[in-house]
């Protein structure tokens, strides 16, 4: 894991998911209040954003290439598509990130207690080999 800093913001990049080709970016608390398309245009990081209203469940939502226009309710989000960005937030859980070189497909988990008691990550590795896409 590394820091990095593109136009003043701050953000880890994980070395494994870099040399396998997953462009991502793990932000920090700081930017809590900023808008996702407003950094991702500031780390010149440009695709369609999906996020959730998280609600401590084991709910995976499969995202395909357009942005979400309304938040659906779940912890989890899935996708084999290219230049999605996949957003959650934690303060006192678990982000957890699973990413196939094999079939490409990528997760963004929100795990906390509740998430974990629940199978979050059981079901979204389920859905993983499901959806081999």
């Amino acid at each position: 894991m590394e820091l990095k800093t593109r136009n003043n913001i701050f953000f880890f990049e994980s070395n494994l998911l870099k040399t396998n080709g997953f462009n991502h970016a793990f932000l920090i608390k700081r930017l809590l209040n900023n808008e996702p398309a407003e950094i991702q245009n500031r780390i010149k990081m440009h695709s369609k954003i999906h996020f959730l209203k998280q609600i401590h469940s084991n709910k995976v939502i499969e995202v395909h290439n357009k942005s979400n226009s309304k938040k659906e309710m779940g912890d989890c989000l899935i996708t084999k598509e290219n230049n999605q960005s996949l957003w959650i937030y934690s303060a006192d859980c678990i982000p957890i990130l699973i990413a196939d070189k094999k079939t490409r497909n990528i997760s963004a988990c929100h795990s906390g207690l509740n998430g974990l008691k629940k199978k979050i990550i059981s079901n979204t590795l389920k859905k993983a080999r499901i959806y081999r896409f």
